[in-house]
């Protein structure tokens, strides 16, 4: 998790640092003007809140990460094209800075994000399975097809970086439903 350079610098001098992290998710299908698959956010008090050290354990399988939704979508209900299209609105923001047990209420402002974007999925039924792509909806059209998700040891995932040195991965599994 990236830290702003004044609180960067303290950390940097051995102060300890505390702070956590709020993670939000909004997912809507295309098409949807007045509903939403799943909602988690701060100002819903459903927004998940994950501790710093929570989050950054060293042993990989100790970190609680956070589950940010699930969702079934019915291929039957593709009104254009071949394709079952939504949008994940994500968003992750801090809590205030913590600095040696002193609270600093001048380090961020609110409503700053450390990542906020809405990400546009593009599944689609092939031959050889299902192919999914994506693409930033902030940065370029919705209705562009986008990037092909990337892959690694542990599935699939779509990467996400922001300006500010946030790195993670939208983690995503399919699974037919019957």
């Amino acid at each position: 998790m990236p830290l702003p350079p004044s609180v960067r610098k303290a950390h940097a001098a051995g102060k300890q640092i505390r702070a956590s992290y709020f993670f939000e998710a909004t997912v809507s299908p295309r098409g949807a003007m007045t509903y939403k698959l799943t909602e988690r956010r701060k100002e819903t008090y459903s927004a998940i809140l994950r501790k710093f050290d929570e989050l950054l354990r060293v042993e990989k399988k100790q970190a609680r990460l956070p589950f940010l939704f699930s969702t079934f979508l019915n291929s039957k209900n593709i009104t254009v094209g071949k394709s079952l299209v939504f949008g994940i609105d994500l968003a992750v923001s801090t809590t205030e800075y913590e600095i040696d047990g002193f609270l600093f209420l001048d380090r961020k402002v609110a409503g700053e994000y450390l990542f906020r974007n809405t990400i546009t999925l593009r599944v689609t039924k092939s031959a050889a399975g299902h192919k999914v792509h994506y693409n930033y909806s902030d940065d370029a059209w919705s209705e562009s097809p986008g990037r092909e998700v990337e892959h690694d040891e542990e599935g699939m995932y779509v990467p996400l970086r922001s300006n500010k040195g946030f790195k993670g991965k939208l983690r995503l599994e399919a699974a037919h439903w019957t």
